[in-house]
């Protein structure tokens, strides 16, 4: 690939009609560059609500994987479990989306212990370890489908699918403790 001095490059943008001067092309770096201040969410997030952005799709992704999973593989067993037994692994699944939006309300059951002896949890680990466990509740909603599947189950799995991922999709973390609030409590 030829490479392009500064001559060649005032020349592309002169070409393309971009003036490196214009304040179209400045706010086009800054947007691309992130320091953009646009109000919408996309570019004025956090290093936490972006990581907590990033770790949601990657469970809608591999929600989508999983389901993907069980539409190639046929199930195994030839004997289909009993149906109180599906029924029982279906009301766990929905039982553990319903705890995935109501997790929020109780950071203390969940985060309410320090992993070292006498440090606190800060605010951010707080919110950070409730989101991580409302999404895993939307995943074992979908990890209950591919169990009921692999067992030969006679119920829709496919809805059991498509609820942890919906539920995922629907769910919003919040925004996460501002830093002023994070030192204060650290102090």
């Amino acid at each position: 690939m030829p490479e392009l001095n500064g001559s060649g490059i005032s020349f592309l943008a002169t070409f393309s009609g971009i003036a490196l001067s214009s304040p179209t092309y400045i706010a086009r770096v800054q947007r691309i560059s992130g320091a953009y201040d646009h109000r919408s969410e996309r570019y004025n997030m956090s290093a936490p609500d972006r990581v907590m952005r990033i770790l949601k799709y990657g469970f809608v992704f591999s929600g989508l994987l999983f389901a993907f999973v069980a539409m190639q593989i046929p199930a195994q067993n030839q004997r289909p479990p009993e149906h109180m037994m599906e029924t029982v692994i279906v009301l766990l699944a929905l039982l553990n989306v319903a705890a995935g939006f109501l997790v929020r309300h109780f950071p203390t059951l969940i985060a309410g212990q320090s992993p070292r002896p006498g440090t606190a949890l800060t605010p951010v680990s707080r919110w950070m370890s409730t989101n991580l466990v409302s999404l895993a509740c939307f995943e074992a909603c979908i990890l209950f489908g591919l169990i009921l599947h692999m067992l030969g189950a006679r119920t829709r799995i496919q809805l059991l699918f498509a609820t942890g991922i919906i539920a995922m999709l629907i769910w919003r973390p919040g925004t996460a403790p501002a830093a002023e609030q994070v030192g204060s409590q650290s102090s």
